[in-house]
């Protein structure tokens, strides 16, 4: 397999505007992508999601959806990144819910 074959693989996709809904499959991608959101403002804010999420056990997530759009929240430095982070590992999933003027929270459920 060529080396660029595997980088592309891996390579997280550049969205089109931090407005869109985006989905990932990829433990990669997702943590690629979760490196460069920050949270701030009321509620759960963090300087790096990635981190965040690590913290709470999700090593090798296996599903991400974001949606929405949060003006404290930031993708490569920019406002306006996602409000709102449905994160799943097998049967644990992170949802992190925010938006303009709400204050954000998060909740850990773990599915039967």
């Amino acid at each position: 397999m060529s080396e660029q074959l595997k980088k592309s693989e891996t390579a997280v996709p550049e969205p089109p505007t931090a407005l869109e809904k985006i989905s990932l499959a990829t433990s990669d991608q997702i943590l690629e992508l979760l490196s460069h959101v920050a949270l701030r403002g009321k509620g759960f804010a963090t300087e790096s999601l990635m981190d965040a999420v690590l913290d709470f056990g999700f090593t090798e997530p296996t599903q991400l959806t974001a949606d929405g759009v949060d003006p404290e929240a930031y993708y490569h430095g920019r406002p306006n990144a996602w409000a709102n982070y449905h994160l799943r590992e097998w049967k644990r999933v992170l949802m992190i819910y925010g938006g303009a003027g709400k204050v954000r929270r998060y909740q850990i459920t773990e599915t039967p």
